[in-house]
């Protein structure tokens, strides 16, 4: 009997071919099977599987908990796993070794794992012990698992507990794990150190005694060393005193000169004689000594004196010559550091400012630090898995950061403390456990990375979806970085805040934080003497700040630097001698996210220098010539400003803006400073001798002038003509006014006689020497117009070489009163002065206006005799300017009369420079008087000062005005109501700044005071050319006397510069302009009119009766005239001759009259000269001990978007943890806007704070508190401000809600404190309060700066905000265990950490390393990135690898358009093999080293593309064991198996993993209900077919269909294997037999042929098979069965069957079976079915798959060399890109032109002329028969040819079987149901199946 055999050869399922086609050996379906083979068997068995056995019960964890992630560490032979609950998340180890799980991490407050049961967690590594995973949801983690199991009870029920094995926190004290402690990121440090500083204390002091008696009175000289004496010591300072041992130094306090360096005497104390009756009959006074002399100088003074004292000291001070800044940084337990914390200031002491110039360098300028500690490195916020803190160092102008030392908490105790102030409670503890470590010396460990400054924060991606480890550094991709900028409610905004300084003057007292039994714990404030002249941290004046702030989340990233205008300010010239800070206050609210926030400052100027000038030359050009030391020359060069810090001999500073520019610098002295001038003579020219100049004065204009030789010889002078040297000749009056001095080119004596010599001049006399002559220019040019007893005198100039010039260097700048005044010691009398320039004023007052000095009351006129507050008119003021001279000529007056208003410029009214936001927006006609604007009115009447005293000053007021002239100042033209609106903008003024109101369009509104302004309206210039001499003149140190001062020759200097008032004589623009709108909002003219004349005060037409517009027009017209305005200028005096500063005793005391208004009096004026002093005599140089001290203006700012770190990460909402980085104990507590609520007798410290509560050192009256002064009308609680140690404040408001008196130091805060104002300790110099400012150590070229910071941010041109960078990758540093380095924390941004992969190929999901590289598997690609290697390309475009130091280099794409879609959990790999799914294209597939395979293609393609996108989850992993790719559909609930080695899906699986399914040791795993599952266990309680406790029985569905050219009736079926099916059966026994009881085994559940199904009802055992007939489903008896519809061959039996022979054309064709391979051996040419026995000799090698692109037909034998796709140009820039390629053969070529893709084969039907590539598609023609129902139908043929031919009654025409249903059918001769009558296949052809089911759970 034929058989149809199959016996499982491919051991695949195949649901994608027709069932035709279905090669030999592979099944239709299957479930929980297997195929078995023997090695070199070619029958393959089908088996059942076994199942799974759970490892471990559920007592560790909840029921029902579910897998989220897993992880194999092969290494360890350990499995872990996580599990989610709604009551507890943990982390489960399985350990293969022991066969036990056990809990790694519990996780009971569920705030620390954070798990969620829909998050399948993808992302997870192991590295030694450390495990790694990223959940995208919250934070990347890692945990320590040695740590987490000891600190986790094995049941299971207990939170886990930090255990910290470096500080002996072990489980039975260990607290509770947090989030924060398994963070890959760590937390860093967010407060600066604080410093305890201990300086080198000379302990100045002084003493009185005599060094020339013996010990015992005997008088024998000087003491000799070692000679002993007693003295006391007072005078001390800060309560300080000596101590036995101290070396002290002495010198005579009258001596010139500085301790320690010019010390006389010094004495060793030997012993402390205090209240000592030894050598007195009472006490010794407290700080006697018995001493010895160590040092004595042989010229130390004699007698009994007094003396300064200076304690020595033998070794020079710590970090003398550095400027230092400390931080620390911490180890955590795993070896992680973290960032750097907020380093300190810079730790610098300066001393007392002695720059001596012939030193050449700053002796302040050097550290006094003695000793230093530092403390606070351990905070509350100091997590608990911090095992080690590392001191850090920095020095300025170097990036190096120095670790200083190691600080453990079980190293050494050396340091000594107590709890109480008593000796007998100390007790050692060490630098750890005290909290403090102090600075003993220089000496440094070892130097950080340079990176290490680079990173402010670490950039661990906030969430990531993907992780792996490569190269030994983790890497993320498809992260989140940044945040936004939002409120609580989620509104975003731009941060801003306002910055200013604010400047203290020199204090004689401060504070340093001590601590009580050196506890870190108790501070406590000491007051201390501040010394002068000691230097102290300031801002730079001179410069421009910007103050920014920057935003950190509690692990510290960092936000850029955001800014404002409102940030901006200049730090003025004057404030360079104050103590300045900055401060600030944030204005908008505070990101929602945000736990802290940082302030940086920005000043980009470049260096400076500081310059002692150590003398100063006169040049008679009026310049000066400066000697410097010529160690200071690299200092400067001829493109240099210089600007005057501190004058000669003064310890103020210079506050004008004395900026000079250097004209020349000579390395040699120049010649005019060699020359040394001597007096040769000097007589009387005028009074009782007036011959002397009679022949011929000097002239104006005149180069000549003879002086009578006998005048001249009778004074003993030597004869002038015989003088060979340079001479010069100058004038003197009897007052002491000099003229110039002029150069004599010659000298000869004239006329016969010789009786005068006769002076040519080098220039001509000026004309501000013509003071000679007090009546010029009227009175005659001869010797009687000469001035009463005016001196002639003459010079001898010599050049001389001195050694003073020797090391120096000289500069040339000019002169001017500044340097004048600064420049020239103090000690310096010069009697010399020359007149520059000269004007005549008045004094005007209103008699009734208030500080009249003097003066009478006119009568006449009422004039400005009104009472405050009334008006003045026009003519009045017409009247006053004539000066009583009858003309309105202007002019300059002394001001104490009225005025009706001021003007204000770009300052508010004030003075004050506006710095606020938006200022230019105000309004004009805003009348606040507080509003700012930059053209800005004063609504207010008042009178001039005069002459006055404010505050021990004196004051003068000087105003010009010009007076009677009639031309207007605003072009004076008609008024036109309507017109002059459309000029008028909101604000009252045009773009340019220009007003409306008829004002010319191109002059400014507040120019019309300047004096280009005065010259627009003046055509003859006169008055305004007055205006600008003296605005030229009234400068800072200008002197000038009253010529009219005959009582005493009174000279005075201007302090400071002047202040320039512009004043409306009689109406003001206010009123003008209020009108204007008022009659702009009503449309009535007439209202404006009457406005405008009510304004003033008029005569005649104008009485205020009603006004035309004529009138209008002409008041308008009186208002813009010149006499109604005038410019005053405040000046402040000082009388520099010895005398008073009061001006009024000179003027007025010297009959100079008031003027009033009435003209009936005469011009009372005076005349104000300008001088400047001349030349002194015999001596041109000034040498001083305290000299000028100059400043180097920096050449250029950098233009640096660089911002300083200037503070502490601040908090902004206040708790137990972050308060002490708020406000630390010990910060000094005040309350400026109510200093009444504190006690001004007490110090008030804080002492600490508790849970919302501050607890203070005394009590405030917060009864009081709440009744603060109003501030824009709102009464506001006032701060309290906290002076930090580091001199910083913070600031917070106390919340007495509900309290009407809060008793008790402690006092409820309010902790929201993020918009609190705030102030700085950045500092940038150091001030000494007298105008020098230094960042330089000792002031010498070249040495140390203080840098302006050690951490650098900057803002960001582009919007910062929330990143989600799907395409991005960033790495971390770099892991070695070998070394105990652990950077895996370290993310740092400046380094490139991140790469970018093309956003087209969608967002990375899954990372993967493999072979040294890293697969990225993106959504739509999968990426090769070169890892630690890059591609370098040749020529020919092709690359080489070579070695770089990049991290992450090419990023290559593999051929195929896949991805992993959104699927990252259906990721397994296995050695190098990755398998994944592509939901989105509908695939599985397989990277290899070959590149990417669809193994879905392997007889699955229909089924997965149908099936995988039903699920979103697709759950993949690897079963090592049975080498097995299982893909669980979780929404279908089945798993599909991939068996690599028969290349296709073996079976269909009943188990299905919650989430995960992984491979160890060659066992396999999966998880349900968050319990592990071990498969294909020999655990005997294993059962086969049985997961998780469900059996599921195996089964196949195969097709026996060998022949399928046959008719088969298929009778029996059986099978080899194990036991068979069998049923109970024990009711009957007419079969001859029973079943007593079922036994599970193999059935035949269906068998189904094309028509009809059977089944066999059990097998029986016959000769070692399984047997039985096969028994059809019987037909109905009732069932008419037609045997024309189909042929009928059953397995079953069939009753009332029809036969019709008629419906059968012809018999099925005879079958004849065989080998019909022709390569095969046994090839039958006679076969006509082919019956699989084919053998072949020599086997053939290659790809036998016909979908490949290398396929072989002649192969046998598959050898894996299949090459799946196309090969062809996939570059879709080529221009013959192939579309179709899937893998690139390297044929593209690029064409200038765009490709044309079609077919270019002209034969082809479809041929496209215009392609330029061929992309496949042709289709070529084949002539024939088309027609399938033709009898020579062509199937090959595409053009019919009309050769089809029909058998008769057959074709499309008639009336045959092309048009009878009975001629279709099934026409394959395969089927069942063939029919060979068929002309036409109508699909019905139905084949045989056989599906076999095991029921059996063993083999």
């Amino acid at each position: 009997m034929p058989e149809i055999k199959n016996t499982f050869t491919s051991g695949k399922m195949n649901k994608d071919l027709d069932e035709r086609l279905l090669k030999k050996g592979e099944y239709r379906d299957a479930m929980n099977i297997q195929i078995s083979t023997s090695e070199g068997s070619d029958v393959g068995a089908v088996e059942n599987i076994l199942g799974n056995i759970m490892l471990h019960d559920t007592f560790i964890i909840p029921n029902k908990s579910k897998c989220v992630g897993a992880i194999a560490d092969e290494k360890n032979d350990v499995l872990y796993w996580f599990t989610f609950h709604r009551t507890k998340d943990a982390i489960l180890k399985y350990d293969r070794k022991t066969n036990k799980v056990s809990p790694v991490l519990i996780d009971i407050n569920k705030n620390v794992l954070n798990f969620s049961a829909n998050n399948i967690i993808t992302g997870i590594n192991v590295i030694d012990n450390l495990l790694f995973w990223t959940d995208n949801r919250t934070e990347p983690k890692k945990i320590n698992i040695t740590n987490c199991e000891q600190g986790t009870d094995s049941t299971g029920l207990y939170h886990t507990r930090l255990i910290v094995k470096d500080k002996l926190i072990d489980y039975n004290i260990a607290p509770a794990l947090t989030e924060d402690h398994i963070t890959v990121i760590k937390k860093s440090p967010k407060q600066k150190l604080t410093v305890e500083e201990i300086y080198l204390e000379y302990n100045p002091s002084s003493t009185i005694y005599n060094f020339t008696e013996g010990y015992y009175g005997d008088d024998d000289g000087l003491y000799e060393i070692n000679q002993r004496g007693f003295t006391t010591f007072t005078d001390f300072i800060n309560e300080q005193k000596y101590n036995v041992g101290d070396v002290i130094l002495l010198i005579n306090s009258d001596e010139v000169g500085n301790l320690p360096e010019d010390s006389q005497i010094s004495i060793e104390l030997l012993e402390d004689l205090s209240g000592n009756t030894e050598y007195d009959n009472n006490p010794l006074p407290p700080n006697t000594f018995k001493f010895k002399v160590t040092v004595i100088d042989e010229f130390a003074p004699a007698g009994e004196l007094t003396y300064n004292c200076l304690k020595q000291y033998e070794a020079d001070g710590l970090l003398e010559r550095k400027f230092s800044r400390f931080s620390y940084r911490y180890k955590y337990q795993d070896g992680e550091y973290s960032t750097f914390a907020p380093f300190t200031d810079v730790i610098f002491k300066p001393g007392k400012f002695e720059y001596d110039a012939f030193k050449a360098y700053n002796i302040g300028m050097e550290n006094r630090l003695e000793s230093l500690k530092l403390r606070n490195f351990i905070t509350p916020e100091t997590s608990e898995d911090v095992v080690q803190v590392d001191i850090l160092y920095k020095e300025s102008n170097s990036p190096i950061v120095y670790i200083v030392d190691k600080i453990k908490y079980n190293d050494y105790k050396d340091i000594t403390v107590s709890a109480t102030s008593s000796a007998a409670d100390n007790y050692v503890t060490n630098a750890w456990l005290g909290n403090q470590y102090e600075i003993k010396s220089d000496l440094i460990y070892a130097a950080l990375p340079a990176n290490q400054i680079l990173r402010p924060y670490d950039n661990v991606p906030r969430q990531a979806l993907a992780q792996e480890v490569s190269g030994n550094r983790v890497i993320y991709a498809n992260y989140l970085q940044n945040y936004d900028i939002t409120d609580s409610e989620g509104n975003y905004f731009k941060p801003v805040l306002k910055s200013d300084y604010e400047s203290r003057w020199y204090a004689n007292k401060g504070y340093t934080q001590k601590y009580v039994g050196n506890l870190t714990s108790n501070p406590f404030i000491l007051e201390e003497k501040i010394l002068p002249l000691f230097g102290h941290k300031s801002l730079k004046s001179m410069r421009n700040y910007q103050v920014g702030l920057t935003y950190l989340d509690k692990y510290g990233r960092e936000t850029p630097i955001f800014s404002n205008k409102n940030s901006i300010f200049k730090l003025p010239k004057k404030h360079g001698g104050f103590k300045t800070k900055i401060n600030g206050q944030i204005i908008t609210d505070t990101p929602s996210w945000a736990e802290s926030y940082k302030i940086y400052v920005k000043e980009t100027s470049s260096e400076y220098y500081n310059m002692a000038m150590s003398r100063v030359y006169r040049a008679e050009d009026g310049n000066i010539w400066m000697a410097f030391p010529s160690a200071e020359r690299n200092k400067i060069d001829e493109d240099t400003f210089l600007i005057l810090k501190k004058g000669a001999d003064k310890n103020q500073p210079v506050k004008e803006k004395a900026r000079y520019k250097v004209l020349a610098i000579e390395n040699n002295a120049p010649d005019f400073i060699k020359t040394q001038t001597n007096i040769v003579g000097e007589i009387e020219v005028a009074g009782t001798n007036t011959t002397a100049h009679d022949s011929n004065p000097p002239t104006v204009d005149s180069r000549f002038f003879d002086i009578s030789v006998s005048d001249w010889d009778g004074s003993n002078a030597p004869d002038i003509s015989n003088l060979t040297d340079t001479l010069s000749v100058e004038w003197i009056s009897v007052s002491g006014t000099y003229t110039s001095r002029y150069e004599i080119t010659s000298v000869v004596k004239t006329t016969s006689a010789a009786s005068d010599y006769t002076f040519t001049l080098n220039e001509t006399f000026k004309t501000s020497d013509s003071w000679i002559y007090p009546s010029f220019p009227s009175a005659p040019l001869d010797a009687s117009g000469l001035e009463l007893n005016l001196r002639v005198r003459v010079y001898q100039n010599k050049v001389v070489n001195k050694p003073e010039f020797k090391g120096v260097f000289f500069v040339k700048i000019s002169s001017d009163p500044i340097a004048e005044k600064f420049v020239f010691a103090a000690t310096e009398k010069i009697v010399n002065y020359e007149v520059t320039n000269k004007i005549n004023s008045h004094y005007f007052s209103d008699t009734n206006a208030p500080n009249v000095i003097t003066g009478t009351t006119s009568s006449s006129n009422a004039g400005l005799d009104n009472s405050p507050g009334l008006t003045s008119s026009k003519e009045e003021w017409g009247a006053l300017l004539d000066f009583g001279g009858g003309s309105q000529i202007g002019g300059f007056f002394i001001d104490e009369a009225f005025y009706r208003g001021v003007h204000y410029d770009t300052e508010d009214q004030f003075g004050r420079s506006s710095r606020s936001e938006g200022f230019q927006d105000q309004h004009l006609f805003n009348t606040d008087q507080f509003s700012i604007h930059p053209y800005s009115y004063q609504n207010l009447a008042g009178f001039g000062r005069g002459i006055f005293e404010e505050a021990g000053k004196h004051y003068v007021e000087i105003s010009f005005s010009i007076g009677g002239i009639n031309a207007a100042i605003h072009g004076g033209g008609q008024f036109n109501l309507e017109n002059n609106a459309t000029r008028l903008n909101q604000s009252g003024w045009d773009e340019d700044g220009h007003g409306g109101l008829g004002m010319h369009s191109e002059v400014p509104w507040d120019l019309s005071w300047d004096v280009a302004m005065q010259r627009y309206v003046d055509s003859e210039g006169g008055q305004a050319d007055q205006l600008s001499q003296l605005q030229d003149k009234l400068n800072a140190g200008v002197i000038f006397k009253i010529f009219d001062d005959s009582v005493s020759n009174n000279i005075f200097r201007i302090v400071g510069s002047p202040e320039v008032i512009k004043r409306y004589n009689y109406t003001n623009y206010e009123r003008v302009f209020s009108a204007y709108v008022e009659a702009m909002g009503t449309g009535n003219t007439a209202n404006f009119i009457n406005d405008l004349d009510s304004s003033l005060t008029t005569t005649g037409t104008y009485d205020g009766q009603g006004l035309t517009n004529d009138d209008a027009n002409d008041i308008w017209k009186f208002f813009q005239k010149g006499q109604n305005r005038r410019t005053t200028f405040r000046l402040e005096v000082e009388n520099i001759s010895g005398g008073s500063s009061d001006l009024s005793k000179v003027i007025l005391n010297n009959g100079k009259e008031i003027l009033h208004a009435d003209n009936s009096g005469t011009s009372s004026s005076f005349q104000i000269q300008f001088l400047k002093p001349s030349v002194p005599v015999k001596t041109k140089q000034i040498v001083s001990r305290n000299p000028v001290i100059w400043e180097t203006e920096p050449k250029e700012s950098a233009d640096l978007n660089l911002f300083y770190e200037a503070s502490d990460a601040l908090p902004l909402v206040l708790d137990n943890k972050n308060f002490h980085r708020f406000i630390p104990k010990g910060s000094i507590v005040t309350c400026p806007s109510r200093p009444d609520i504190m006690n001004p007798y007490l110090t008030t410290t804080v002492k600490g704070f508790f849970n919302g509560k501050i607890e203070l050192s005394n009590e405030i009256d917060s009864s009081s508190y709440q009744g603060a002064p109003a501030i824009n009308g709102v009464i506001e609680d006032p701060y309290l401000v906290f002076t930090r140690p580091d001199t910083s404040y913070t600031s917070l408001k106390l919340d007495l809600t509900g309290y009407d008196v809060q008793s008790g130091p402690f006092y409820t805060i309010i902790p929201q404190v993020g918009k609190n104002p705030f102030a700085l300790s950045w500092h940038n110099c150091y001030s000494f309060v007298n105008g020098v400012e230094s960042n330089r150590l000792r002031d010498t070229f070249n040495s140390v700066t203080l840098d302006k910071g050690a951490i650098v941010s900057s803002t960001l041109d582009e919007t910062y905000e929330m990143e989600n960078r799907k395409s991005g990758l960033i790495y971390s540093g770099l892991y070695n265990s070998t070394s105990g380095v652990n950077n895996l924390n370290q993310f740092i941004q400046a380094e490139k950490i991140t790469k970018d992969l093309n956003p087209t190929y969608g967002s990375i999901q899954k990372l993967y390393s493999r072979g040294g590289d890293l697969i990225a598997f993106c959504e739509d690609r999968v990426i090769k990135i070169l890892a630690n290697k890059d591609a370098l390309f040749n020529a020919d475009g092709n690359s080489n690898l070579v070695s770089t130091n990049r991290v992450l280099g090419e990023a290559v794409p593999f051929a195929g358009e896949y991805g992993i879609s959104k699927n990252p959990e259906s990721f397994a790999s296995e050695n190098y093999r990755a398998y994944f799914t592509d939901k989105q294209r509908g695939a599985v597939l397989r990277l290899s080293m070959d590149g990417l395979t669809p193994i879905s293609a392997y007889g699955m393609d229909d089924y997965f593309k149908d099936h995988l996108k039903l699920s979103e989850k697709l759950i993949g992993s690897y079963d090592d064991k049975k080498d097995n790719y299982n893909i669980t559909i979780l929404d279908i609930e089945k798993t599909i198996s991939y068996e690599e080695k028969v290349r296709g899906w073996s079976s269909f699986k009943s188990f299905v993993s919650e989430s995960y399914g992984l491979s160890m040791a060659n066992d396999y795993y999966t998880f349900e209900d968050g319990l592990i599952w071990r498969h294909h266990s020999d655990n005997p309680l294993t059962k086969r077919n049985t997961f998780y406790g469900r059996f599921v029985p195996s089964s196949v569905s195969t097709l026996l269909n060998d022949a399928s050219d046959i008719v088969k009736t298929y009778k029996t079926i059986n099978y080899e294997g194990s036991q068979s099916n069998v049923n109970l059966e024990a009711t009957s026994v007419s079969s001859g037999y029973y079943n007593l009881r079922d036994i599970d085994g193999w059935s035949a559940e269906s068998i189904v042929t094309n028509l009809q199904e059977g089944y066999v009802s059990e097998f029986i055992k016959k000769e070692g098979k399984w047997f039985n007939y096969i028994k059809g489903n019987d037909v109905s008896e009732t069932l008419d069965i037609k045997t024309n519809e189909f042929s009928f061959q059953g397995i079953g039996k069939a009753e009332s069957i029809v036969l019709d022979p008629s419906l059968y054309v012809q018999q099925p064709p005879v079958l004849i079976p065989g080998c019909m391979d022709p390569l095969a051996d046994n090839y039958d040419p006679n076969a006509t079915t082919d019956n699989g026995s084919c053998t072949y000799t020599t086997p053939i090698y290659g790809c036998t798959d016909s979908r490949a692109s290398n396929y072989d037909p002649n192969a046998t034998i598959d050898d894996n060399s299949c090459v799946m796709g196309l090969p062809g140009c996939t570059d879709p820039r080529a221009s013959n890109y192939n579309p179709n390629a899937t893998i690139d053969d390297g044929s593209c070529f690029m064409s200038p032109n765009p490709p044309v893709y079609g077919c270019t084969d002209p034969r082809a039907l479809n041929y496209n002329p215009n392609a330029t590539i061929d992309n496949g598609t042709c289709i070529m023609g084949v002539q024939g028969c088309i027609d399938p129902l033709a009898d020579n139908y062509n199937p090959l043929a595409n053009q019919d040819d009309g050769t089809c031919t029909y058998s008769t009654g057959i074709g499309p025409n008639s009336g045959g079987p092309g048009n009878n249903p009975s001629a279709n059918g099934c026409t394959d001769p395969t089927a069942l149901n063939y029919s060979s009558a068929a002309l036409i296949d109508d699909g019905s052809c139905i084949y045989p199946t056989l599906t076999i089911q095991d029921t059996n759970d063993d083999d």
